[in-house]
């Protein structure tokens, strides 16, 4: 069998009895690879026989051609599953953006009612501003929510005690250097007093005394933490000598915060002393 590309016939060589006759059959490439096919892979043999080898072949692809056309059915029918998610994605989509959006704004809201209220209540105390104590000599501003005591504790000591319902706490005490002890001494003197309150328990925590400014003036200043009746209380002793008197100003609130706020930077910020004797 003999093969043209250029008009795709076959030679046919087919025996009639004792005669052999010869014949140019033309064919699709279809046919002609399903001609190789058979001769390749059938066990029988067609040899001399390609006439009938041409038959078979076409007979093969005859029958493939009247299959039913199982592949087209199946692939219609996910179609309409295909477009219906594709709605349902694009509604969830735009729901989760506006949520997100709607997020967003809230977000936004909160801080800006947060920045707010930081400006009211920053205004509310700097309205405080409106009292001022004087006292032997000690004179400051103080919020007008705050309350205070004067403690003449001997003829040469006087304390100035104030609170604040907050559970905020300024003392300041005054007594001459030269007749009790030295700032460091009685910086050390007022943290071992926190620590010897019996709701305390001796549980306090301090750290080593340093250089620090009180308005404006050189001093020196340590710090602590306790518990008092459950709460944990922070607080800051600063001292320094004026006039030839120990001057010791103690903070001390429930709030870290607060302890460093608005109202004790009022009144250190206006603290003076005037030396009376």
């Amino acid at each position: 069998m003999e093969k043209n590309d250029k008009t795709k016939t076959i030679i046919i060589h087919e025996g009639i009895g004792d005669d052999a006759i010869e014949m140019t059959v033309q064919v699709t490439q279809e046919e002609f690879d399903k001609m190789e096919q058979i001769r390749k892979f059938s066990p029988a043999n067609w040899e001399g026989r390609d006439l009938e080898l041409l038959q078979e072949a076409r007979k093969i692809l005859s029958e493939k051609l009247n299959e039913p056309p199982v592949t087209e059915q199946v692939n219609e029918q996910p179609m309409p599953v295909k477009d219906e998610p594709k709605r349902n994605n694009s509604g969830l989509w735009w729901a989760l953006g506006v949520i997100i959006v709607l997020f967003i704004g809230y977000e936004v809201f909160l801080l800006y009612v947060k920045q707010q209220t930081k400006d009211v209540v920053q205004r509310a105390v700097l309205n405080h501003t409106k009292n001022t104590l004087n006292y032997n000599g000690v004179s400051f501003d103080y919020p007008d929510n705050w309350s205070f005591v004067k403690n003449n504790t001997s003829d040469d000591v006087f304390m100035i005690e104030g609170g604040n319902e907050m559970g905020s706490e300024y003392v300041v005490m005054v007594s001459p250097s030269t007749a009790f002890m030295s700032v460091e001494d009685c910086i050390d003197a007022t943290i071992d007093g926190f620590a010897d309150i019996d709701e305390a328990g001796g549980n306090i925590e301090y750290s080593a005394i340093y250089d620090a400014q009180f308005n404006g003036r050189d001093a020196l200043a340590a710090e602590c933490n306790y518990k008092y009746k459950g709460k944990n209380c922070f607080g800051i002793v600063k001292g320094f000598e004026f006039y030839g008197k120990n001057i010791t100003i103690i903070a001390t609130a429930y709030n870290q915060n607060a302890l460093a706020g608005d109202d004790f930077k009022i009144m250190e910020n206006s603290f003076k002393y005037t030396k009376t004797n």
